[in-house]
């Protein structure tokens, strides 16, 4: 059974992928939802780390992995 914090995160992540996927990751980038949940911004690190990293992007900073 997940926990609270592991759903948050997973809302995070595919909120991120879901973005780049559509709008890039440079949007996904300057929307990086500040102040929220941190296990919700943490989750939005990783899905655009992977993106980018999938995607032979650089990475804008060392945010998420």
């Amino acid at each position: 059974m997940e926990s609270a914090g592991e759903r948050q995160w997973m809302k995070g992540y595919e909120a991120a992928r879901s973005l780049c996927l559509t709008r890039g990751a440079e949007t996904a980038h300057r929307q990086r939802p500040l102040g929220t949940d941190p296990a919700y911004e943490a989750g939005w690190d990783w899905g655009l780390w992977d993106y980018e990293d999938a995607n032979g992007l650089p990475h804008v900073d060392d945010r998420g992995a």
